[in-house]
Order: C-alpha cells, then sequence, then structure tokens
C-alpha cells in the first residue's frame, strides 16, 4: 500500500456517507455513458470487480443511512465544532462524538479521555445540548420489519418453558 497524504485525517461517518453516495451518482453517470458507447463486452474479471465494488457500496451507505451520519449536514458538523472548540477536546474524540450521538453523560464519559478531570458537567450537557439541536434521531426502518433491537420483540422471541427457563419460539 502506498500513503498517498501522511497528513490526512480520520474521516466521520458522515464524511465518508457523503463520499461514497456521490462516488455511487457519479459511477452511475458514467455507467451510462459507457453503456450508450460500448461496442465490446467488458472482461468478465472486470465486470466481477465492478459489481463487488458496487455492493461493497451499497453495503456502506445502507449500514450508514441507520446511523446519524444520515442526518448530518457539513453545516451541523461545523455547527458542533464551533460548540465545542474549547473545551479542549481532541481530534478523535470529537470524531467518536460526531460518529455516536451521545444522548446521555455516561456516553460522552466512556467517549471523553478523562472526562471527569477534563470537563465540568456544564460542558458535558452543553455537548449533549448540542448534540440534540444539531442531530436528529435517525429513523431506522429495521425497528418497523421486527430486525431491530426493539426490546417488544426480543421479548416476545423468548417465552418460559415450564421449569423456569426460557426457551425461544
Amino acid at each position: 500500500m502506498k500513503i498517498l497524504d501522511n497528513a490526512a485525517g480520520a474521516l466521520t461517518n458522515f464524511e465518508v456517507y457523503t463520499l461514497i453516495k456521490e462516488d455511487v451518482r457519479k459511477v452511475a453517470t458514467e455507467r451510462q455513458l459507457i453503456n450508450g458507447a460500448r461496442r465490446t463486452q467488458p472482461s468478465s474479471l472486470a465486470a466481477r470487480s465492478a459489481r463487488e465494488l458496487q455492493d461493497l457500496r451499497a453495503t456502506v451507505v445502507k449500514c450508514l443511512q441507520s446511523t446519524v451520519a444520515a442526518t448530518q449536514s457539513a453545516e451541523s458538523v461545523r455547527e458542533f465544532h464551533q460548540r465545542v472548540k474549547g473545551m479542549g477536546l481532541t481530534p478523535f474524540e470529537i470524531l467518536h462524538l460526531l460518529n455516536h450521538r451521545p444522548t446521555e453523560e455516561v456516553h460522552v464519559f466512556l467517549m471523553v479521555d478523562c472526562c471527569g478531570e477534563r470537563l465540568t458537567e456544564g460542558q458535558v450537557h452543553e455537548i449533549l445540548q448540542a448534540v440534540r439541536d444539531l442531530f436528529p434521531a435517525p429513523t431506522t426502518h429495521a425497528t418497523e420489519d421486527g430486525n431491530g433491537d426493539d426490546p417488544a420483540t426480543e421479548s416476545a422471541a423468548v417465552a418460559p418453558n415450564g421449569n423456569g427457563s426460557g426457551a425461544l419460539r
């Protein structure tokens, strides 16, 4: 592997989501142009590689659509950076906060190293308020079709079998 830019940093899920969605659109447009002009069939290896890359992109987009990345915008990410700028957070801590959308104090404590020593209770609440204001909760379709982490669905799947232990239905 060749390092192209050693000064490049880590990407947020939002940045990956945006880049892949743009790439998928660009590839679809190019494919339409190529298919209109193509007179010969691509090699089977090239076609298979292209399909695998397309499948990988689709899988990543599908995965990120159920995360906060799907509801973020470049403006909201910039605004979040502005709100937490003076708190002394590292770039990777900000990355974690952006990617995971903490909703409780304990989540912030898990994402920020030595949080109790470095941040005041007010700063933790400011972080949570910024997250609530700027990043709405993602909508998941998985819980609607029964494939998500819906507690009601999970408890319904286990029923006592008479001797006090649960058994899957």
